[in-house]
């Protein structure tokens, strides 16, 4: 969760708590209007609806009534005659700007992104904004569609002057999916461009069972057991990536896959991240919590914790690999 969507939520909560002990109405009116600025930043942030709705009809209300109560104008018998500064103050501590407000946002950094079809595979693609692209990356999901823990991944190669494939349709049929590869550096106007193959759990599969042709690939999690005969005889450079304590990827069987896919002479590097387990790049939607994903073998389900930090390293190590890859032939 973003730390200024937390701070704002306990600010929120704070409120609430102390607008239950209050006993006399004008301290309550005041701790409410904090209440409901703190829970329209915390609404904002997090893109709740419901919570903003209320809290936006909220606030008037709550300020007409302190209004009435004398917020303003003739201060009754004993009552300080600073306490409607202090609202004033802790309204403006809670809607005054942060250290990042009013900077630019970040630039994007895809300089063009079109739809894009080249022998019935479909899909985005996605240039970088300032140099040509020195190599091309198709984005196999995890399933049919646009994978949504992609994001982290295609942010690090367009930064790295790689341009991104992610297939959206078509994916199902192999043969189809090597004959299409081999038309989509021209149909992306990237002639003589090295392609590069990266996948998500089945998807990964799918990588690595795909003929020759691509000048590196990218298996994330992909199920290990029982793939070690799978594209043995390619020679185009591999990484593997895959969690510590992940149940669908024990380090037997990718450390097994690892060393059969080595055999030939070709370059293969294999990644273990201690505490990880499956899909630790799924996007949390700002809650840290498990999420029940479809093995990449198909044989049930696997849960997923999702680990932001860790997928931000494990896309930097991605986009360096295939970087080096394409650059130079190796790993």
């Amino acid at each position: 969760m973003d730390y200024l969507a937390e701070a704002s939520g306990w600010v929120a909560s704070g409120c609430v708590l102390a607008a239950f002990l209050m006993r006399r109405m004008r301290p309550l009116r005041r701790i409410a209007i904090a209440s409901n600025v703190a829970f329209i930043a915390y609404a904002i942030q997090l893109g709740l609806l419901p919570i903003l709705l209320l809290h936006v009809a909220l606030l008037p209300i709550n300020l007409w009534r302190l209004w009435e109560q004398g917020f303003v104008g003739d201060v009754p018998q004993g009552q300080p005659r600073s306490s409607w500064a202090v609202t004033a103050l802790l309204l403006a501590v809670l809607l005054a700007p942060g250290p990042a407000a009013g900077r630019e946002a970040p630039a994007s950094p895809a300089g063009e992104v079109r739809f894009l079809e080249a022998g019935g595979l479909g899909g985005m693609l996605l240039l970088p904004a300032h140099r040509p692209p020195t190599g091309l990356v198709l984005l196999f999901s995890d399933g049919q569609g646009a994978d949504p823990r992609s994001a982290t991944y295609v942010d690090q190669l367009l930064g790295g002057d790689i341009a991104v494939f992610e297939i959206q349709s078509g994916e199902e049929d192999g043969v189809a999916v090597a004959r299409a590869t081999a038309m989509l550096p021209a149909a992306a106007g990237l002639v003589g461009v090295p392609v590069g193959v990266l996948g998500f759990g089945a998807g990964a599969r799918q990588v690595l069972s795909f003929g020759h042709g691509v000048a590196a690939r990218v298996l994330l999690y992909p199920g290990c057991a029982g793939l070690a005969d799978a594209s043995a005889t390619a020679a185009d450079p591999l990484l593997v990536l895959h969690g510590g304590s992940d149940a669908s990827n024990s380090a037997q069987a990718c450390a097994e896959l690892v060393t059969q896919l080595g055999r030939a002479g070709r370059p293969v590097r294999r990644i273990t991240y201690a505490d990880a387990g499956y899909a630790w790049d799924y996007p949390s939607y700002g809650q840290a919590h498990r999420i029940l994903l479809p093995r990449p073998d198909g044989a049930g389900l696997v849960a997923a914790l999702p680990w932001p930090e860790l997928a931000a390293m494990s896309a930097a190590q991605v986009a360096s690999f295939l970087g080096l890859a394409f650059r130079t032939g190796t790993r």
